[in-house]
């Protein structure tokens, strides 16, 4: 016999990027475990690159990682000063809008943590 109702409460706030509780166990669960086999995956790729970067360090003493940059061929290679004040300057204006952004989201959030 089907009983005449069902109640069942889902979480509908999103509280950030984690992961949410749902409200249904196997499917959080299995998102679980989908967010930590993507971190994994992401981690081996990022230690893979370093280890690459480390090791065209290490055959080029006196460079350091600020100075090197992918070809598009997908090979490191060390910048010519042109292409080191280049990224420099890229660097410093990407800082300042992010600066700029992020002033003027912290009177955002303020405004809505009242």
């Amino acid at each position: 016999m089907m009983p005449s109702t069902v109640e069942g409460h889902f979480n509908k706030e999103v509280t950030g990027p984690g992961p949410q509780n749902t409200g249904i166990h196997d499917l959080d669960t299995h998102i679980d475990r989908v967010i930590g086999q993507s971190a994994h995956q992401g981690m081996e790729v990022i230690e893979k690159r370093q280890a690459v970067k480390r090791e065209f360090l290490r055959d080029r003493p006196g460079i350091s990682p600020k100075q090197i940059a992918r070809r598009p061929d997908g090979r490191l290679g060390v910048n010519t000063p042109e292409e080191q004040a280049f990224a420099e300057r890229a660097n410093r204006i990407n800082s300042r809008a992010m600066s700029h952004f992020q002033s003027k989201r912290e009177p955002a959030r303020q405004e809505a943590g009242r």
